[in-house]
């Protein structure tokens, strides 16, 4: 029970659904941390124009695209 008690502190709980908005805000800051600390370290650039940061692998071809080009290359399904 004591270890219940420790894990599950209801006076938190209940002060979160009073005020769900500031519980959210602050969850919401949390996971921003947690993404920036996971910050991928290098980018990977897009094989066609080189200028922007590529968000598609094609499994076929095995290269690295932004959104655009990868619309324009494999638009019809033959590179």
């Amino acid at each position: 029970e004591a270890y219940v008690e420790k894990k599950l502190d209801l006076r938190t709980l209940i002060a979160d659904l009073k005020d769900p908005v500031d519980f959210l805000r602050e969850t919401r800051k949390k996971q921003n941390q947690v993404d920036t600390i996971r910050k991928p370290v290098s980018i990977t650039m897009c094989q066609e124009c080189e200028k922007r940061a590529a968000v598609v692998k094609c499994e076929q071809c095995k290269d690295f695209f932004c959104q655009d080009c990868f619309n324009r290359t494999h638009a019809t399904g033959k590179r």
